[in-house]
């Protein structure tokens, strides 16, 4: 005769890595992080990406702000550890008024909003996977600078490709080290600056395989 078990499910374990919540202001931001998502094969639960819509900084920190009150998402917010907005300082001149450059990623589980800013755009951060110091200029000539190397791409016709997208996760080894390589250099400024290489790396680090270097 047989011993009858117990089938009852236990409450959800929380997970043994990271989990990030990544809210981004744009089309392509969105494009972009779903593609590091695929290629490094990310659970959709250990990174989640919401697009706030196009707007200034302020209104993509707002929504982080209120995420704990956002329906949507109540079932998952204690099991966030990051939390990053990913957004452009030209929409708002006071940027600085509502974000700030992280200097270091604090340890797991903390509260504090992240922020992978670029100036003027999120293109200066993609530029970087073909030059290695992107021009200061404004969203709109950078968006027209990036066309010379992804075809289809302007300030017209934003978002990523699945073939763009691929392109540039090819490319970031390049985009990284040109990156690390600006900090290095303490050239970067107000007007000719990206901390998204901050967030990649982290998602990076989140797959099984080693780090790009």
């Amino acid at each position: 005769m047989s011993v009858a078990k117990n089938l009852k499910r236990g409450k959800p374990k929380k997970s043994a890595g990271d989990v990030l919540f990544v809210a981004v202001e744009g089309k392509t931001e969105e494009d972009y992080i779903s593609a590091l998502r695929r290629k490094y094969r990310i659970p959709g639960q250990r990174l989640m990406i919401h697009n706030v819509g196009n707007g200034p900084a302020s209104e993509v920190g707002r929504f982080l702000k209120e995420l704990s009150g956002n329906k949507r998402y109540q079932g998952v917010c204690s099991s966030i550890d990051y939390k990053w907005c990913v957004a452009d300082t030209e929409w708002e001149h006071g940027w600085k008024d509502c974000a700030a450059r992280p200097d270091e990623i604090p340890s797991r589980g903390s509260s504090k909003t992240l922020w992978a800013l670029s100036s003027a755009s999120f293109e200066r951060w993609l530029l970087l996977h073909y030059v290695p110091s992107p021009p200061k200029v404004n969203a709109k000539r950078l968006a027209a600078e990036l066309s010379k190397y992804l075809p289809g791409y302007s300030p017209q016709h934003k978002g990523l490709t699945d073939q763009q997208a691929s392109e540039l996760m090819e490319r970031l080894p390049v985009a990284l080290k040109h990156a690390e390589r600006i900090r290095e250099s303490g050239c970067d400024n107000d007007d000719a600056f990206t901390d998204v290489d901050l967030l990649v790396r982290q998602i990076v680090a989140m797959n099984s395989g080693p780090l790009l270097q």
